[in-house]
């Protein structure tokens, strides 16, 4: 008898603690969720088929600026307390659907870059694959701006009914401070096909 109420206290004893253990182990993970430092921004536009991801130090850009800047903007952040870098999304419309050979996208953006910055360099480019059947070109860019040297990297991707483009730039002494964050950006960066 005694030998049978051991053995019931010691499996009793196991429940408790298993109990605990588990009970344990579901407030550590409610606790993380919670307290977790969720250090990027998710960005999801269904009805431009866009998401991203973006630093939380960086903060967004209001649509009047980006207006000004270029009425093509759709999105635009910038780190807290710092006009010269920044990470900026547009899109233009396309008349006519179909596949753009990468080089044209390549030497298009480079005029448009150069209209306004005529000593920006093709530092490197290469073909990415941006979701499936969808090309586009990762460019280095660099130019000179208000005395200052910037680098720029820009991804160029088309679909049937726009041509997206999607960039980051910052002052080139300044650029591995925010490497980390435009790495973030671009690998994140995702397009659906518009209807």
């Amino acid at each position: 008898m005694a030998a049978q109420q051991r053995n019931r206290n010691r499996i009793r004893t196991r429940l408790l603690i298993t109990a605990g253990v588990a009970g344990l182990l579901v407030v550590a993970v409610v606790l993380y969720l919670v307290l977790r430092d969720d250090s990027v921004n998710h960005v999801q536009d269904e009805s431009l088929g866009i998401s991203f991801d973006i630093d939380k130090r960086f903060v967004p850009i209001g649509r009047s600026e980006l207006a000004r800047q270029n009425p093509s903007f759709i999105y635009g952040y910038r780190p807290a307390g710092d006009t010269s870098s920044g990470c900026y999304i547009s899109q233009t419309p396309r008349t006519t659907g179909g596949q753009v050979a990468t080089e044209y996208l390549e030497e298009g953006t480079m005029k448009a870059i150069r209209r306004n910055n005529p000593d920006a360099k093709l530092i490197g480019s290469e073909t990415v694959e941006v979701e499936v059947d969808h090309q586009g070109v990762l460019m280095d860019i660099s130019y000179q701006e208000q005395q200052q040297v910037i680098a720029r990297s820009e991804l160029v991707v088309t679909t049937d009914t726009a041509t997206t483009f999607a960039f980051c730039d910052a002052p080139r002494d300044r650029l591995a401070d925010y490497q980390e964050n435009f790495t973030v950006f671009f690998s994140s960066l995702t397009l659906r096909p518009f209807d």
